[in-house]
Parts: structure tokens; sequence; C-alpha cells
């Protein structure tokens, strides 16, 4: 891995602590900064907030005060240059069904490391 690769501020909105843990260290070791938010409310505050320069969120649809479509139209309504990966337990198929003509990028739990920072250098450039 090569820490220049990230640039930026990557907002992971997950409230498992072992996926957040282990996704801030990839994040820094690729060189991105992230930023974590364990709930809708913190998600939106960190998106609204002026001093962090978000770069892509990654997002886990299975929190508290999230649920499904209504939360991704709201994130991408209030942060349209912020691409979006969701990261999910769930199949991706029945995701896009969910989430129907939504833009977002999509990885399945568990996921390899190399997949995440793939999946990442491909929304942000």
């Amino acid at each position: 891995m090569n820490p220049s690769q990230g640039k930026g501020t990557v907002l992971v909105a997950d409230d498992d602590v072992a996926i957040l843990k282990l996704t801030i260290k990839v994040l820094e070791l690729v060189g991105y900064a992230p930023l974590t938010a364990i709930d809708f409310e913190q998600t939106v505050a960190a998106l609204r907030s002026p001093e962090h320069d978000v770069r892509a969120l990654l997002l886990d649809l299975h929190m508290p005060g999230m649920h499904g479509r209504p939360t991704v139209e709201e994130l991408l309504e209030l942060r349209p240059d912020v691409p979006m990966l969701i990261i999910s337990g769930q199949k991706e198929d029945e995701t896009r069904k969910q989430l129907g003509e939504l833009d977002f990028a999509f990885l399945e739990k568990p996921f390899a490391i190399p997949e995440l920072i793939a999946k990442l250098q491909e929304l942000v450039r």
C-alpha cells in the first residue's frame, strides 16, 4: 500500500466499533483523513460542517436513525458532490433494488481491504 495514494477526508458512518477501527486504520495507511459518525445525526453534522472537506462517504445503511432509501436520498440531497460507498451485509442486487436509481457505489460485508481501497480510489479522484 502506498501511503500517498489517498487524499482528503473520508467520512465513515458505521455503528460497529470494530469496523470503524479497521476502516480508520486502512484509510490512514493509504493517506486519507478519516472522520467518523455512528448515527444519522452525526453523519449529517459532519457533511454540513464547513471545517471538513469530505471527499467521500462510506455508509453502513443499518445504523441508528438510518432507514434505507430515505436516508440515502437525504444524504445525496445534502451533499450531491460527495460520492457514497454503501457498505452492507445485504447483497448488492437487493440493495440496488431497494435504492433504485440513486447514485452510489457498493461493497458487501465482509470485504477484503484491497477491495475497500480500490472502491474508494474509484470514487475519490
